[in-house]
């Protein structure tokens, strides 16, 4: 099945869009297959699937909508010279020829619903829409898939020791000194509650 999106502007010209996937996503971001770079679409809008001998188009959650023959939907079957709008942009399908080039006319703005489930096409440049059909290469994921890298931590600095016997490694004069003078003064302290005894005479 060779489908083609028909778009055209207010002088009249045209710019075709082949879909030759089987599944075509439309959006404003760079990863869709057609992009269209206007504040009114939505990242990704919606979609065509191509099954067989029938083509569909599905809403993605879009935010102004998906319009099929000027009404909107979330799915629906699309036939040859049907009018579909995406956002503010307004495309006539064709398939497999059908309607031929000649025979395509640009599509007429259908009048706002009182409920406003329609919204008037515009009129844009058709350089603005882009074909992405670029594909990434194997082994490498796309910056949106890609996961953030993971915050380092600094090590945690160690707590200088204060043991005596490392001390004593370090300054090993000092610290008998320390050790000897501690001792005398536990040896000649009386013990606690004690009363010095009185010399006899």
């Amino acid at each position: 099945m060779q489908v083609v999106l028909v778009m055209f502007r207010a002088d009249g010209e045209r710019r075709s869009f082949s879909l030759p996937r089987t599944v075509t996503v439309i959006g404003r971001r760079e990863d869709c297959d057609l992009r269209i770079p206007l504040g009114d679409v939505s990242r990704k809008h919606c979609r065509f699937i191509a099954d067989n001998d029938t083509l569909k188009i599905e809403d993605l959650g879009s935010s102004n909508g998906t319009f099929h023959n000027g009404v909107r939907i979330q799915e629906a079957v699309v036939n040859a010279g049907d009018n579909v709008q995406v956002g503010p942009v307004m495309f006539v399908v064709q398939v497999n020829g059908v309607p031929a080039d000649e025979e395509i006319q640009p599509p007429a703005a259908a009048p706002a619903a009182s409920d406003d489930t329609h919204a008037p096409p515009a009129d844009i440049e058709v350089d603005q829409l882009e074909e992405v059909n670029e594909e990434m290469p194997e082994g490498i994921e796309p910056p949106w898939k890609t996961p953030p890298s993971p915050i380092s931590t600094p090590p945690k600095r160690k707590r200088a020791s204060t043991s005596i016997w490392k001390r004593s490694k370090r300054f090993p004069k000092k610290t008998k000194r320390i050790i000897r003078a501690s001792a005398k003064r536990s040896f000649s302290r009386p013990a606690c509650g004690a009363r010095p005894v009185a010399n006899p005479t």
